[in-house]
């Protein structure tokens, strides 16, 4: 590749846990701050990982999908050495997805997942709650449309039990990555919300140990984020952040409505630990121009790492709250 990175914000010195290098929290009005890949998942691998270290981030959250390149350790690792950015979190794949060598049911794609995260070192999992629906794909005349049978599939059903009965908490004992569960995005058809999703509200999330919380996805509820992240509190141990203008996803910080400015200073008096992650669309992005997708990115992380240290100066005298601990 030609090009290593330098981060503005040096990255903390990687610690072994279990033989593989494990990127250590942040802490003293600090944060780590990661790039989603699916930010530009337009472009490849290789250059995400470059514009994540041109940009200053001190790593990236690799979602996995159907490219190989997204699931080999020793190639991922390849690209953590060639450009000094390293895999600080892993997004399980998305369960429509077709992943060759993978389980096809979604509790063994979490434990191989999880086996990715330990063999590149990254210290989070991020996974979906369940589908309430299965998808149907009618082909025809060139076109493909997707419709929502009222029943889910027999692995999802089985994947919902085996969150809510144990199983995760199983696994969770048995590794050093935190596995957490993200909030999923409400759909909006003829003026009505409706949730495409089990185990996707508020409560439910909050019987958890670990949640990501996504800001873009809770704005499509039409809550208070504020009051929901107060309400999740120390279960909080990772955190997507875009923003939401009442019709598009995954937008840069200042270009919706959300209240990220102070949901970041918050996380900043309670001396979060987690990984704040980046995650945008590249559809709202110059994707056609490196130099200036690196500038966007690079605004996106400042916005996070600012407004973090302005509220961890607050309270700087804080006890910190560990990621998903509850309170």
């Amino acid at each position: 590749m030609g090009l290593r990175a330098v981060q503005s914000d040096a990255s903390p010195t990687p610690v072994s846990v279990g033989g593989q290098a494990r990127h250590p929290v942040a802490t003293n009005g600090n944060v780590q701050v990661a790039l989603s890949t699916g930010s530009a998942y337009t472009h490849g691998l290789p250059r995400v990982f470059e514009m994540a270290g041109l940009a200053g981030y001190h790593g990236v959250e690799v979602i996995v999908d159907e490219r190989w390149d997204t699931r080999q350790a020793r190639y991922l690792t390849r690209l953590t050495s060639e450009t000094g950015v390293p895999v600080l979190s892993v997004h399980g794949p998305f369960p429509k997805a077709r992943i060759a060598g993978w389980p096809s049911d979604e509790i063994g794609r979490v434990k191989q997942a999880v086996r990715l995260c330990e063999d590149v070192g990254a210290r989070t999992l991020n996974i979906h709650v369940p589908e309430r629906f299965r998808v149907a794909t009618i082909q025809g005349f060139g076109r493909q449309i997707h419709v929502p049978l009222p029943v889910a599939s027999a692995s999802m059903r089985r994947f919902a039990s085996w969150l809510t009965d144990g199983g995760l908490d199983l696994l969770q004992v048995s590794t050093p990555v935190a596995v957490v569960v993200e909030n999923m995005p409400l759909r909006t058809l003829l003026g009505c919300r409706f949730d495409m999703h089990v185990l996707n509200d508020w409560a439910s999330l909050g019987g958890f140990s670990r949640v990501c919380l996504d800001t873009t996805h809770a704005g499509t509820t039409g809550g208070d984020l504020l009051e929901v992240a107060s309400r999740l509190g120390g279960r909080i141990a990772h955190v997507h952040i875009s923003d939401f203008d009442g019709r598009n996803q995954h937008l840069p910080p200042g270009r919706g409505n959300l209240p990220l400015e102070p949901f970041v200073r918050w996380l900043g008096r309670r001396q979060y630990r987690g990984v704040l992650v980046v995650e945008l669309t590249p559809h709202a992005l110059p994707a056609h121009d490196d130099a200036r997708m690196v500038a966007e990115f690079t605004k996106a992380r400042e916005f996070c790492v600012t407004n973090y240290r302005a509220g961890a100066m607050v309270d700087a005298g804080a006890v910190p709250v560990q990621a998903g601990t509850g309170g």
